[in-house]
């Protein structure tokens, strides 16, 4: 899967890179909740942050359980999403929602 995204070229090697630092960020320092009723962690804030550059992908929540974006109907980025979180031994799927204002799907990647 590596080799196949080394040879993707260069928008594959940035993508990787953007989404590889989010994944490995929250892997690492998790996220601490000091009143933990206050948010829902269903709630999705969209359009969200940006991941990376590129612009099809956005993060729309983040808790310690899970890390949810919305990805822009661009099949090459969502493989590159669920790519990287294979092999970072992170559980993925893509789900699409109706209620998404903007096409697009939702991954989310629960711990």
């Amino acid at each position: 899967m590596r080799k196949e995204l080394r040879k993707a070229g260069a928008r594959a090697q940035h993508l990787v890179k953007d989404v590889e630092s989010e994944i490995v960020s929250w892997l690492r320092d998790g996220t601490v909740f000091l009143s933990p009723d206050e948010k829902d962690p269903n709630d999705l804030e969209f359009p969200g942050k940006p991941v990376g550059g590129s612009g099809a992908i956005h993060e729309v929540a983040r808790t310690p359980l899970q890390l949810v974006w919305a990805i822009s109907e661009d099949g090459f980025a969502r493989y590159v999403v669920h790519c990287c979180a294979r092999y970072h031994d992170v559980v993925s799927f893509s789900e699409f929602l109706l209620r998404i204002v903007t096409r697009g799907c939702v991954l989310t990647i629960p711990r």
